[in-house]
Parts: C-alpha cells; structure tokens; sequence
C-alpha cells in the first residue's frame, strides 16, 4: 500500500500510526502457505499476522520521478518511467563513472549500450542507472538504480536460453522463513547467508515458493548470481471458493509483484499457479501473465495440472527414481518443478522438540516416495545416489530446471540442506557441491541390450495398483521387439494385462556405472485434465504404471511410473547400485522386467546403458 499524507502533515513534531487487519484463511486472498496454528498441516505453516515487510516514509517534490519499469537486453535497456506530473526524463547507464548509454524522452525511452557485459551466475555484473526528471530546463528530481544486462528465453526444442545460450539450472524451493522472523528476514546479514550458501553449494537457482521476499533478498540475488523462479502467491489450497472479485484482487496483486520486482535482473521467470491451489481459467491467466511480462519465461502450472500453455511443462515428483514426461506438443521447456524432499532429523536442531525421530532407511530397491536417511553416513550415500540418477534427465531427457525441496528445514518439516536454525549443513558445503556438479557434467553412454526381447503375458493381478508378482509368470515366451508405440495397449487385452519380458546380453569387460532406462507411454496420454472448478480442493488425475525389475533372477526394483494427464512419451531412470554394477562382470546376464497391469501401456523402449 502507498498512501499519500501530505495533508495530514503539520508543522512540526508529527507522529504516524500504522494498523493492518489480516484475515489469513477466512478469505480467498492470496496468503501462501500460512495457515491457522490450530489447522497447521505437513505442508503449511505459521502464519505472519500485520505488517511483515519494510515500512518507509519519503519526501518527494510536487513533481516526481514514482517508480520506472527497466527491462534490459543484449544491445541496452527499456525504461518506462512514471512521473507524477510532467516533464522529461534523462537516462544515464553507467559503468563506474564511465557513461556506457544516455537518452532522454516523455514515454518510454530506449538507451543503446554498446556490447554491455552480460550479466549471468557466473558474471553477475549490474550497471548503475540514473534517472533525472526536468522541468522548463531545470532538475526537480532524481533516482538512481540498475540493471543487469541479460535475456532468458526458450528455443524451438524446448532449451532454456540465458543470454542466447542453453543453460542447466540447479537450485532449491525457497519457502522464505525464518525461525527469528517468520516470513520476515531477522536482518540484511541473514539474507546473505541464505544466498551465500547457496552458490557455495553449487546452486545457480532458487524457487520463491508461494511468498514474495523483500527487495533486498532480490538485490542480493542479483549481486550473487542467482536465477530466480518466482511464484504468484497463491489462494488457500482447500475449500476455497474463487470469487469473481477473488480473481480480480489475485490479479491485482500480481500485477503488483511484476511492478515490485520485474526490475531485478534475477527474475527469470514468472509461475502463475502452484499445484492447483486456488487455480482457476488458466490459459486465460496465463496469457494476462505473458502479456504483463513478455521478457520472462511464464509457468502456468508448477506440478499437477496443466493445461498446455505457458513457456515451461513443469513436474513434480518425489520418488526416489522420479518420472518425467520427454513429450510436450506445445515445445515447451520440461523441468522438475519440485524433487528431492529427502528426510533427515538433527537432534538439538528441531522446531518442535529438540530430539527427533528416525525413520528407517528404505533400501533402494524401492522406489517409494522421498527418502528417509537413518543417519548422516547413509544420506551421503543416498543423496549422492539420487543425484547421480537425475544425472540421466539432463544428458538424455533434455531436462533443464531442477528444484529440490529445499533449502533449509521449515518448523516441522525436516526434508532442508541445512536445518530451520541455519546452525548446521547437513552435508558439508564441500560435499553438496561436489554431489551437486554432476547435474552440469555431461555423461557419455554405451548400449548394453538390444532390441530383441522375449514377452510372457498372464491375467492381471486384482487392485488399482497390484505388485508385481514374478511367480505368475506362466513361461510361455515369444519373441517382441521394441521400441514398441501404437495406439492399441501393448497387452493383448484387460484380462491378459500382465507382461513379462525378458532379455540374454552380453558384457565384454567391467562397468563403472549403469542406468536402466525405461521409455513409456501409458493411458495418461488419452487422459484430459479435469474441468478446473472455482470451489474446493481440485484433485489430479494420474495414471500410475508399475513395473517390477530382475537382473540374473534376482528381483532388484519395484518401481511406480506415475504420468498426469495429458502427458505424452514419458522416461524413468533406475540407476545401479554399486553392488548391482559389480554383480555385471564380464559374460552373459538376463535382464527381466514385469508390469503387473499392462492394459494402460500404448509404447514401451527399454535399455540398460553404461556410462562415465
């Protein structure tokens, strides 16, 4: 809010008063994740009541420069400034005390900068700008700024373009609180830290989820080096009724946070809905949000629901061995909008209790949903695992965006880098960088199966979503080649819905590393999203394909593969344990896989890949 108070003004002592009323739940307003302590749930937490970001009083002239929109590029800056009044604006782009562009105009003004340095993660170089408002020749206000020079942008094939150049981003969900201040930084030092750290852990992104920092967290992201994903703050997640003047207020204050921070050259990309929480006409407030920004990458829907529009097909997935759609008809860029959220306690670093409970560690036959690490010892291990499994969706699915779930533990939740207390990295910072280098280290990969397989088919097990269950296989093979795509299910029928197949191959020497790669399309393809509605809790439809894996007989893997509807061609990646790789030594192995409900599957290509 900005208020005018000039006339309230008296000679003199004067004294101001600010009073905000909240009314966190009881509305459709845009309120993120806070939520009432008697309500609070795994995914939402204390709620901020009042006033929770910097108050400032200024004096102005009756004639004044208001605020200015700045938008850069790779030749020089768009700036529109506003003016309360009348009279020119001059522009000023320097370098130090070097003057690099200069223009001057009434509306909006051009400023050529010849071969600016670029801003990035690597190189994030700002340049000062100044901006003089003139009256009849004289200056009667004046402003100062700045800028980073950069584009981001997506390509025909579906790359995220920094600067014109394919870029690889890493980072974490940025829930934004603070244990000493709630939604509110404790001070400028503990902004730093946060941002800091993550550049030192190998980071290069963060996602603002669902709440809006104060500008200074933005100033440091730009001077760090940064790529920011920012979130529209959504409405409660259920029961919810989106009003006609709901709607109007969330765009209003959309509009809002564009005009707040679309200046910070950090900014990469703007996301419209998160998970269907108060999701309402989204291609129409998709559209509003490209025509608000069209230098940023707009994502209509992170997770869950998508309706096929925007710059980016965003995913969340929070299995051990994720799976991520590869085909998208509107070429959009595919990114994990949301991955990881492995759990770890630390005793004495707990928000609700100083000692927590252990969860047992899962072994990683299992694709489950997040991890659980019983120590620190095993989160080494199975971190680095995880990482070395996401490897695969940069270098042969073409992923480009991870988020991971998150950076620091958030009151109860226990999934962070470091815990709520910032007081300990859970990981070394060392060691998160090195795991983390993996993501932008390109992989070379041999083919270690062909195309020739054997297929068994047995009736499908009863459930929605039966195991796998290797002893129904009658043993009655027959030759199938893949890859297989059709627009008939690859089971015969419903009743014949279990598909056995199997696979002799040969290995000449010791492997180092080895993934199995498995390509599929299940029935999510002919599903369509449902019909968004305007009240209550809006679920997601999915298709969940099983698939159980055995190498030499021993059964190794008992994976899920769930799709959201709409989704076409879709990968999963099961990466080797060392043990399972050492067991590969050089001869003949049998390769087996079991899908215990094949009547959704419509293709299907398998490989198991060695690679450095």
């Amino acid at each position: 809010f900005t208020f005018d108070i000039s006339e309230a003004l008296k000679d003199g002592e004067n004294q101001i008063a600010i009073c905000a009323w909240d009314a966190t739940e009881q509305q459709a307003q845009p309120l993120g994740k806070q939520i009432m302590p008697e309500n609070r749930k795994g995914f939402r937490y204390q709620p901020t009541g009042g006033i929770w970001q910097s108050v400032w009083l200024e004096a102005v002239p009756h004639e004044y420069l208001s605020s200015a929109t700045l938008r850069s590029d790779l030749t020089g800056l768009t700036v529109i400034p506003k003016v309360i009044g009348s009279g020119v604006v001059r522009v000023r782009v320097l370098d130090g005390d070097a003057v690099v562009g200069e223009a001057s105009g009434t509306g909006e003004i051009r400023v050529p900068v010849a071969e600016p340095e670029l801003w990035s993660p690597q190189n994030p170089k700002l340049y000062d700008v100044e901006l003089l408002l003139e009256k009849d020749g004289k200056a009667v206000d004046q402003v100062t700024s700045y800028a980073g020079f950069r584009t981001i942008s997506r390509s025909d094939e579906g790359e995220i373009l920094l600067n014109g150049t394919p870029v690889v981003m890493y980072g974490p969900l940025d829930q934004g609180y603070w244990p000493d201040g709630i939604l509110t930084p404790p001070c400028d030092e503990a902004i730093v830290f946060d941002l800091e750290y993550l550049k030192d852990i190998g980071c290069n992104m963060a996602r603002v989820h669902i709440k809006v920092h104060p500008a200074r967290w933005y100033y440091h992201a730009d001077r760090l080096g940064l790529l920011v994903i920012q979130d529209m703050i959504c409405m409660p997640k259920y029961g919810q009724t989106v009003t006609p003047e709901a709607a109007a207020n969330w765009i209003r204050e959309f509009q809002e946070m564009i005009d707040d921070f679309g200046n910070h050259p950090s900014i990469i990309s703007w996301c419209v809905f998160n998970e269907a929480w108060g999701q309402h006409e989204t291609i129409k407030q998709t559209a509003w949000a490209k025509d608000a920004d069209p230098s940023r990458l707009i994502l209509s829907a992170s997770g869950w629901s998508d309706h096929g529009v925007g710059d980016i097909l965003d995913v969340h997935n929070y299995n051990t061995y994720p799976t991520l759609p590869i085909e998208d008809k509107a070429g959009r860029c595919i990114t994990f909008g949301e991955t990881g959220g492995h759990n770890i306690t630390i005793d004495g670093h707990n928000w609700h209790g100083q000692t927590g409970g252990r969860k047992r560690s899962a072994p990683l036959t299992v694709s489950g949903s997040r991890m659980h690490f019983s120590d620190l010892e095993n989160m080494d291990l199975k971190y680095n695992f995880y990482f070395r499994n996401l490897r695969h969706f940069v270098t042969r699915a073409h992923c480009r965006s991870f988020v991971y779930t998150q950076i620091t533990d958030v009151e109860h939740e226990c999934n962070g880098y470091m815990t709520y207390d910032r007081e300990v990295s859970k990981l070394s910072k060392e060691r998160f960088a090195e795991i983390h280098k993996q993501l932008y280290t390109p992989a070379t990969y041999t083919t270690l199966t062909g195309t020739d397989w054997e297929r068994s088919d047995a009736p499908a097990p009863e459930g929605k979503n039966p195991e796998p269950d290797w002893d129904a296989v009658t043993g009655n093979w027959k030759p199938m080649k893949l890859p297989v795509d059709s627009d008939k299910i690859i089971a015969a029928n419903k009743k014949q819905g279990m598909l056995a197949l199997r696979q002799k191959f040969t290995i000449k020497e010791s492997l180092k590393r080895a993934v199995l790669e498995i390509r599929f399309k299940n029935g999510a393809y002919k599903t369509k999203p449902r019909p968004e509605r305007l009240n209550g809790f809006q679920a997601r439809s999915t298709v969940v394909t099983r698939v159980g894996v055995s190498l030499n007989g021993k059964v190794v893997r008992d994976h899920s593969m769930q799709v959201h509807a709409g989704h076409g061609e879709c990968v999963s990646y099961l990466e080797l344990t060392d043990e399972e790789v050492a067991s590969l030594k050089a001869g003949s192995h049998e390769l087996g896989l079991l899908f215990p409900a094949a009547d959704n599957l419509y293709a299907l290509n398998v490989q198991l890949l060695s690679y450095e």
